[in-house]
């Protein structure tokens, strides 16, 4: 599945490295559903990295 975003940064954003994460919530309550890696361990923050990116200026 592809889902194409533009990410507008803010001009002031401080140069650095940023990891781009996204989570998995229950509609009906808004609750963030757990995630496991391949070795069956919970990831932290139950977030899955989709990148990682570096703002230069």
């Amino acid at each position: 599945m592809k889902d194409e975003y533009v990410l507008h940064l803010p001009p002031d954003t401080p140069p650095g490295e940023y990891t781009i994460k996204t989570g998995i919530y229950y509609w009906e309550t808004g609750e963030r559903l757990p995630v496991w890696d391949e070795d069956g361990r919970r990831l932290p923050e139950d977030a899955i990295v989709l990148d990682r990116i570096t703002v230069t200026r």
